[in-house]
């Protein structure tokens, strides 16, 4: 079963596997005694693949981050923000402070981007 959230497509699941075994330190199968070949579900800021724990045998879902994508959403809001600029300065009718809401959103964002948190 491929599910594709947001309908981008899958980055390559070797490219996953090499984050995975890079965060964690170790080689997959020291800790896996089996995970899917390829993604279970997809989005727009990752992966997710099931596996098992080798120790436990528990079933588990690993979400790996696409590549990336920290940059790609700083600049996007780094672009969203200078329109907040200009937005508060000569659109009168908007009195709400753009920028302030701008920059909450993208705290927020980034903090769904830590996948340690």
């Amino acid at each position: 079963m491929n599910s594709q959230k947001d309908g981008l497509p899958t980055f390559p699941d070797e490219e996953a596997f090499a984050c995975i075994e890079r965060e964690l330190g170790v080689s997959l199968d020291s800790i896996f005694s089996s995970i899917s070949s390829t993604p279970i579900a997809a989005a727009s800021l990752g992966q997710v693949y099931k596996a098992r724990l080798k120790n436990s045998g528990k079933l588990v879902a690993i979400k790996v981050q696409r590549p990336n994508i920290e940059e790609a959403i700083g600049l996007d809001f780094y672009l969203i923000r200078n329109l907040g600029f200009f937005i508060n300065k000569y659109v009168d009718i908007i009195t709400t402070d753009v920028v302030a809401l701008i920059d909450e959103f993208a705290r927020r964002v980034f903090q769904e981007l830590n996948y340690v948190q």
